[in-house]
C-alpha cells in the first residue's frame, strides 16, 4: 500500500465504486459541475450493475471501453494512442502509464534485436526533428526502451544457454581464448 494512504479501508477498484468515492468527496454538486448530467444520473453512475438494474455506465466504462476498440483496431498504432491517451489524462496529477508487456525476447537474433533498437532510435530522432508534443516523444522513448529490454532478454538467454559465449551473427562461433580454456569458471 502506498505510503500516503493511511487508513485500512479499502480503496475502490470498480469504476461505480470510483464513482461512488468521488461522489462522496466532491459532492453531486462537484460531479454536476464537471460532467453536465442531472443528478439523477450521477447517482446512476455510482451504482453496482450487479445489484441495481438502474445503474448506468460510467465516463470511466465509456473511455475504457473507447480505448479498448482503439488498441484492437489500431493494432500496434492504436495501442500507443489508447496509451498516450492515458498518459495526458495521468500527467495533471503526476503520473504514467507503464506498459506491462516488457521483457521478452522479440527477435529471433541478437543482430535482428539491434536493429530494433537502431529502427526505434531514430524514429524517436526523427519525430523529435519534428518537433512532436512531449507525450509522443515518450512513446517513442517507451519503443526504445522496449527495445533494449528485448534485447537484454535475448542476451540472458543466449548467455546462459551458451554458456557466455554470444553469437552476434551467423558466422562461427568465437574460438574461447587460452585464459578461458585453462580457467573455465569465469573471471
Amino acid at each position: 500500500m502506498s505510503p500516503e494512504i493511511t487508513s485500512a479501508k479499502e480503496l475502490p477498484s470498480k469504476s461505480w465504486e470510483i464513482f461512488t468515492y468521488a461522489r462522496n468527496l466532491l459532492s453531486i454538486t462537484g460531479l454536476y459541475r464537471i460532467f453536465h448530467v442531472e443528478k439523477v444520473q450521477i447517482y446512476r453512475y455510482s451504482k453496482d450493475p450487479a445489484i441495481y438494474e438502474d445503474a448506468s455506465r460510467n465516463p470511466i466504462d465509456q473511455v475504457s471501453h473507447m480505448l479498448r476498440e482503439v488498441a484492437e483496431a489500431g493494432e500496434v498504432e492504436g495501442r500507443t494512442v489508447a496509451k498516450i491517451t492515458l498518459n495526458l489524462m495521468a500527467k495533471d496529477i503526476g503520473l504514467k502509464v507503464v506498459d506491462i508487456k516488457n521483457g521478452v525476447p522479440v527477435h529471433e537474433s541478437l543482430h535482428a534485436e539491434f536493429l530494433e533498437i537502431y529502427t526505434a532510435l531514430s524514429a524517436l530522432q526523427q519525430a523529435a526533428h519534428r518537433q512532436e508534443h512531449p507525450l509522443v516523444i515518450v512513446e517513442y522513448l517507451g519503443d526504445v526502451k522496449k527495445g533494449l529490454v528485448s534485447f537484454l532478454a535475448h542476451y540472458e538467454k543466449e548467455y546462459i544457454e551458451k554458456d557466455g559465449i554470444i553469437r552476434f551473427s551467423i558466422g562461427s562461433a568465437p574460438k574461447p581464448s587460452f585464459w578461458r580454456k585453462l580457467w573455465p569458471f569465469g573471471r
